[in-house]
């Protein structure tokens, strides 16, 4: 394990650098609370992104349909006179 704020080589084990005293298991743990709160930020933007995409489906299905019934009244206006 090396030091976040020295960069000293330190055993896996230790609590603190022995360079310059630098709590090494706190840095460890305020990183885990980083990658925690990462991972949260990365699965919320993807589910939101999801959620943007389902909905750009579904109005894209509206236009077609509005689409589809117009070109049917004007085939039938067409026929019809």
């Amino acid at each position: 394990m090396f030091c976040s704020k020295c960069g000293a080589e330190n055993d896996n084990n230790a609590v603190y650098c022995q360079k310059c005293g630098t709590n090494l298991k706190e840095k460890e743990h305020n990183n885990e609370i980083k990658d925690e709160k990462l991972k949260q930020a990365q699965m919320e933007y993807y589910a939101d992104q999801k959620k943007k995409k389902e909905s750009e489906e579904k109005n894209a299905m509206g236009m077609a349909i509005v689409f589809i019934i117009l070109v049917v009244i004007i085939a039938l206006f067409i026929f019809l006179v």
